[in-house]
């Protein structure tokens, strides 16, 4: 894992894929595991994206009970990453995870990381938060997204960064389908027609935008 040839790092991982089915549980505590977290941290972000993508996989070839809390610190860290690929991919194999450990599972990282985010002093991390429950809406149980995500959410409506902002509007847009009646007449629909005058062009424009989804649009008027 030391060596600086990007392409030899990368081929180890081809190595893992084929071996990692005769290893023991000792054996993957002992060298894989070890390897993968001295890597996730590699200075190429294409070194990081094979670790992050062979997780899923991984992790239904392993005793999971095994190596969870381990498998989980590597999953979930990846989600700060620098690179927007990584994060996505972050994203992805968390999902991926949750056909392994279940929704429960998924539910608890998510509220974890989500109070995490929202509480960052870096608004790209605030951005990340919505990014993050975007992609993972169809993963989350509407009874988690109504009573927990969305108040969340919404309350980044007055963040002093347009970007964050913006991303509120985009976040009602692409979670319109699961949020309830009474949560977007009284609560989204109020939050976009408040940025629908805010003093940012961008933000403004993904709000009309927001805005004009059939289902939000039913409750603007």
């Amino acid at each position: 894992s030391k060596d600086e040839n990007m392409d030899v790092r990368l081929s180890l991982f081809q190595s893992i894929h084929h071996i990692i089915g005769s290893l023991t549980n000792k054996q993957i505590e002992t060298h894989i595991i070890p390897l993968l977290m001295a890597v996730s941290s590699d200075k190429q972000w294409r070194v990081r994206n094979e670790v992050v993508k062979y997780l899923p996989e991984l992790a239904r070839k392993v005793d999971t009970e095994a190596f969870k809390d381990r498998l989980i610190e590597l999953s979930t860290g990846f989600l700060t990453d620098p690179a927007y690929q990584i994060r996505k991919e972050a994203t992805e194999a968390l999902a991926k995870l949750a056909e392994i450990f279940g929704s429960k599972w998924l539910e608890e990282q998510v509220l974890t990381r989500v109070n995490e985010f929202k509480a960052s002093q870096n608004y790209l991390l605030r951005v990340n938060m919505m990014l993050f429950i975007s992609r993972l809406k169809m993963s989350l149980s509407a009874e988690l997204i109504n009573e927990k995500l969305l108040p969340v959410i919404l309350s980044l409506k007055d963040d002093t960064v347009p970007s964050v902002r913006l991303n509120v509007a985009k976040c009602i847009e692409v979670l319109a389908q699961q949020l309830s009646d009474s949560n977007l007449r009284r609560e989204a629909v109020p939050v976009l027609k408040k940025l629908l005058g805010d003093s940012d062009f961008d933000v403004r424009y993904y709000t009309e935008k927001a805005m004009q989804n059939e289902r939000v649009r039913n409750f603007c008027f």
